[in-house]
């Protein structure tokens, strides 16, 4: 994986939901550049799937965190029903 898609991957949480279909666009086509010179394998998903793989691993990583108090929100309930339903 090359820096430049590890420094995308690792702000993404805190971004793509606010991300619009022409940045997602623009992204793709980095990804279809660096994928054309190497720098990166030709299997590599999408931008889309990449960020739903990073927002999954961080919302795991948040439900199963005891230090994190998710009973202030119902939206967080639903989260933790969903998630708890998938692993």
């Amino acid at each position: 994986m090359t820096r430049s898609l590890q420094k995308i991957q690792y702000c993404s949480p805190a971004w793509s939901g606010y991300y619009s279909a022409a940045d997602r666009a623009q992204l793709d086509g980095f990804l279809k550049l660096c994928k054309r010179r190497g720098f990166c394998e030709k299997e590599l998903p999408s931008i889309t799937e990449i960020f739903d793989d990073t927002d999954n691993i961080f919302f795991a990583g948040m439900l199963k965190n005891e230090k994190v108090d998710l009973s202030f929100s119902p939206v967080c309930e639903i989260l933790s029903k969903s998630a708890n339903s998938r692993l």
